[in-house]
């Protein structure tokens, strides 16, 4: 309150730590850019603390380049500090802060996950998210160049391919399809060819498609052939940009949806959605004569849907019209029904820690991670089923968790009782108003209840459906222990 900054950052030398901690928190409310001084502390948890307090919320601008210069520091492995450090070097966007970035990532000693997010940093550079990589704040739309950024990927991306670990293999594959990086394709087809992580050969086999290698037929071919189911979807979805006869093509696809894979049978889905040969289209058509007379795995229902739609042929969108108009007959969300199955896990859960629109993790937190706005997710596999939670997902309204919603009883005196609902049963329903006790009070005793709705939007207008699945995959699978 005095405003005097210097005595809080003088406490940067203090041997107490809860001094140092108080210091920290009084400079970021006062959005000085002393915090850096904190960023040299021993204690990695006074550097984290500094950390958030100049990357997070409104941030400390003049602060910053300090942040982005840990990078540089042997032996940080503190991913809180590193995440920041990160985003703030993307963030600065001055050549000295990419070179930044493209050092990090080959630093050997240095977390992997780290490594990998500078990588997935350097692709945004040009055009970085408006919205923060680590915290979701608006930032605003920044457009740079993106010469820089490729000339200083070009003498190292061989390197980064060749790395040991597959997350940053992975990681470079991705910058060598955003920017086209390099003479790569030999090595790029040895990694199909001979890595042992099948992330790495399918991301391999995708990078492959992406810069139109000459090689693409023979990659497809060793795909096909991969051991590993992932792969061989991979390879299912890139039949459509292939060079494969159209007969061969409908052949194959005819057999996967016999004896492949339920994931190997939704990349052939898709496949079949993209593809327009009289062949391809009539196999979707038996495809969904088979959903239609309840012979299709529910897993595939909503895949064959989409295709349907993809294919845009006259028939098989006037069947996929009939279709909808008989199942919105039966009920405002039974549409959704088809996303109850075939979801997966790990595509659900970067969705709800990363989805720019949906921003979930900003409201519900997991195993304490995560915000506070509304209720925890720990176990909600556990306490609800996989319909239960698309119902709160399309309609979150409708049953609130108790402290989460705010109920108003009219009671039959005429007076009016308000506070937050804490759940019910066949006779009392619990409130609490303000900060007293939880009431209850018998539901003989008000003539009229009113639910103030969620705060929560309904997801189902701001995901696709299959995003949605995903997500129902991934909340339903987080289960507690025993």
């Amino acid at each position: 309150q005095i405003g005097e900054a210097e005595p809080l950052v003088q406490l940067a030398k203090s041997g107490s730590k809860p001094a140092r901690i108080a210091a920290i928190i009084a400079l970021r409310r006062m959005k000085h850019e002393g915090l850096k001084d904190f960023l040299q502390d021993k204690d990695e948890y006074i550097v984290a603390e500094a950390a958030r307090a100049i990357h997070d919320d409104l941030s400390v601008p003049a602060a910053l380049p300090a942040l982005a210069d840990l990078t540089n520091r042997a032996g940080l492995i503190n991913p809180v500090v590193l995440r920041r450090a990160i985003s703030a070097n993307l963030r600065l966007g001055e050549n000295a802060h990419l070179q930044n970035l493209v050092s990090y990532t080959l630093k050997k000693d240095a977390p992997k996950e780290m490594r990998a997010e500078a990588l997935a940093a350097l692709a945004t550079w040009a055009k970085p998210s408006m919205t923060d990589r680590v915290d979701g704040r608006y930032r605003g739309e920044v457009k740079r160049e993106s010469k820089p950024v490729v000339d200083a990927l070009e003498p190292i991306i061989e390197k980064l391919l060749a790395d040991k670990d597959p997350e940053v293999q992975i990681a470079a594959g991705k910058l060598v399809s955003k920017f086209k990086l390099g003479k790569t394709n030999n090595t790029l087809m040895a990694l199909l060819g001979d890595s042992k992580s099948a992330g790495v050969r399918g991301q391999m086999l995708k990078v492959l498609s992406a810069i139109e290698s000459p090689n693409m037929d023979k990659a497809l071919e060793l795909g096909l052939a991969d051991k590993d189911s992932d792969v061989r979807s991979v390879a299912l979805e890139l039949v459509p940009q292939s060079n494969v006869a159209d007969g061969t093509a409908a052949e194959l696809l005819k057999s996967i949806m016999s004896v492949g894979t339920l994931q190997e049978k939704q990349s052939a889905l898709l496949s079949l959605g993209q593809m327009k040969s009289p062949m391809t289209s009539a196999l979707l058509l038996k495809v969904f004569e088979d959903f239609s007379a309840g012979k299709l795995e529910p897993e595939l229902h909503l895949d064959v849907l989409d295709a349907m739609k993809s294919n845009g042929a006259e028939t098989h969108l006037a069947k996929l019209t009939s279709y909808e108009t008989e199942i919105n007959k039966q009920g405002e969300f039974a549409a959704f029904n088809v996303v109850l199955n075939g979801g997966k896990v790990a595509n659900g859960r970067s969705l709800f820690y990363n989805h720019k629109a949906a921003q979930c993790v900003r409201c519900h937190a997991i195993w304490e991670y995560g915000g506070d706005a509304g209720p925890s997710l720990t176990g909600l596999g556990s306490r609800m089923s996989k319909e239960d939670i698309l119902e709160s997902l399309l309609n979150p309204s409708a049953k609130i968790a108790s402290g989460y919603g705010v109920v108003a009883l009219e009671m039959n005196d005429g007076e009016t009782v308000a506070g937050f609902y804490m759940g019910e049963d066949d006779t009392v329903i619990r409130i609490k108003e303000g900060k007293s006790e939880i009431k209850e009070i018998p539901k003989s005793d008000f003539k009229k209840r009113t639910d103030v709705p969620s705060s929560m939007p309904a997801v189902g207008s701001i995901l696709t459906k299959g995003e949605l699945r995903d997500l129902v995959a991934f909340l339903s699978d987080i289960k507690l222990e025993g």
